[in-house]
């Protein structure tokens, strides 16, 4: 007789990935704040059923720990008894500190999320285990978060990195690199590593990027057969992601060094202000070494010159996503991001003052034809009629599949239009209703959808405008960060 498929180890090992582990607590009156807390009631009960369920489950039950806030409530004995289980796990400096001895059995991580504790490892042996030591125990990472100790900004050891063979993804917070440290490092991983985020990193120096690492003396028979110094140069061939955030001095020279040795660059994120990130050099660089560079984001508000050098000089096949957010004066700005009208699908856009002009961001949805993601965010008020403009010419994005736009109204004209807005709500969800859409958070209450300060003369003209524009294929809008999406079955 063939065995039940819930006495297959496999098929059992599936369901359980099924089983809930958490549960999400939401703050009606901050709808940012959603926390979740570890309660696998339903997966421990199903460890009861059998010794086959209980040895199976278990290693799900444990296959990773968040040691913050929402697993506060776990005994430090039952980590330590099953630390050997962990996959994942995750340290938070600003949440409840565990003890690092308890997971001195945790040697067959696969993603590790850590801070250095400078006063933990200064102890020594006395503490039995540190951070340090936790990564020097895990050689089959594949996922690195390794936070240093900013007020300082203690040396980066590459020894930590020696025993890496599988490390694809790379993130680094608050070290002190002088000295090549990170170059040695990114020549130890240079065979595996996909993914790269460098923040607050003290110490960097763009020449350091340039040397060679020293060779042994070859035999006086081959002599003749040196190779040059550039056949040692780093060689970063498998990194596709790169991401820059958080520095206090210029880091373009850096930057511009470092993408030379990227030629299969494909994204690249870049948390810098106008302080430090200059563009000449970083566009024709890009351009020049990575020709397959596709998605650009540059999250913190840049004048437009900075922008628009990179977007018109730094991919060559065209790019089909692209975040940013610019203040000051935008000449010629829409016309440079334009030239990838062909290519873009996912188009981020944030305002951080005043000037806008609507007519010239229309540009983006009738010329940009292969837009599915777009985003619109605004910090000053805009009038209603910005919409009405937006419906006077046909879009060419008829593909489009999630559209977001966050632009408050003039206080005047909320002052004309919602005399009463203890009723706003109610007209909001029956707008929605009556037009075939559904709001997306369920959870939210009518009180917190009043106070997102979502209009109804804007609701109505966005729903408006998906539907003369045959936007079939939208599954999901935002206004204002009320979230909704067409009700299922229903044509717009």
């Amino acid at each position: 007789m063939a065995p039940h498929p819930l006495e297959i180890p496999e098929i059992l090992a599936l369901v359980g990935f099924f089983l809930p582990l958490w549960e999400q607590t939401i703050y009606p009156y901050n709808l940012y704040n959603i926390t979740l807390e570890f309660a696998p009631q339903t997966l421990c009960h199903c460890l009861l059923v059998s010794k086959l369920w209980h040895k199976t489950l278990l290693p799900i039950l444990w296959s990773g720990l968040w040691a913050d806030f929402s697993m506060h409530h776990v005994p430090n004995k039952v980590i330590s008894r099953h630390s050997h289980l962990f996959q994942t796990l995750h340290f938070q400096k600003e949440s409840q500190r565990r003890d690092f001895r308890f997971f001195n059995n945790c040697t067959n991580l696969v993603e590790l999320k850590v801070f250095h504790d400078e006063e933990e490892y200064r102890k020594g042996d006395e503490a039995a285990g540190s951070g340090k030591q936790l990564l020097r125990a895990n050689p089959r990472l594949k996922v690195l978060n390794w936070e240093g100790d900013k007020p300082w900004f203690v040396p980066l050891d590459v020894q930590d990195f020696a025993g890496f063979k599988h490390l694809e993804i790379l993130s680094l917070d608050g070290w002190n690199c002088s000295g090549g440290q990170l170059e040695q490092v990114l020549r130890l991983l240079a065979g595996t590593l996909r993914k790269l985020s460098i923040t607050s990193l003290d110490g960097l120096r763009p020449e350091e990027l340039l040397q060679q690492t020293p060779k042994a003396p070859l035999p006086h028979s081959q002599t003749q057969q040196v190779s040059s110094d550039r056949d040692d140069a780093l060689s970063l061939t498998q990194l596709d992601s790169l991401a820059l955030g958080r520095f206090s001095e210029p880091i373009d020279l850096y930057l511009y060094e470092l993408v030379k040795h990227c030629p299969n660059l494909t994204s690249l994120e870049l948390r810098l202000d106008d302080k430090t990130l200059d563009t000449r050099l970083l566009a024709n660089c890009l351009q020049t070494n990575c020709p397959n560079l596709h998605a650009l984001s540059l999250p913190l508000p840049l004048q437009a010159r900075h922008i628009k050098a990179l977007v018109r000089h730094s991919s060559r096949s065209g790019l089909r996503s692209l975040r940013f957010c610019v203040h000051g004066p935008e000449h010629g700005l829409v016309p440079a991001i334009l030239t990838h009208a062909p290519t873009l699908e996912s188009l981020h856009i944030s305002k951080a003052d005043e000037i806008m002009d609507p007519e010239e961001y229309l540009r983006y949805l009738v010329e940009c034809t292969r837009l599915k993601r777009f985003t619109l965010s605004h910090l000053s008020p805009l009038s209603f009629q910005f919409l009405e403009l937006w419906g006077r010419q046909a879009w060419g994005c008829r593909d489009l599949e999630v559209m977001s736009i966050n632009i408050p109204i003039h206080r005047e004209e909320r002052r004309q239009h919602y005399t009463d807005i203890e009723d706003r709500s109610e007209e909001v969800l029956t707008i929605l209703s009556d037009m075939g859409w559904e709001h997306l958070y369920r959870f939210y209450t009518r009180e917190e959808i009043r106070r997102l300060r979502t209009d109804r003369i804007r609701l109505r003209q966005v729903l408006e405008l998906v539907r003369v524009q045959q936007l079939d294929n939208i599954r999901q809008m935002e206004l204002n960060y009320l979230g909704f999406r067409p009700v299922a079955g229903r044509r717009l």
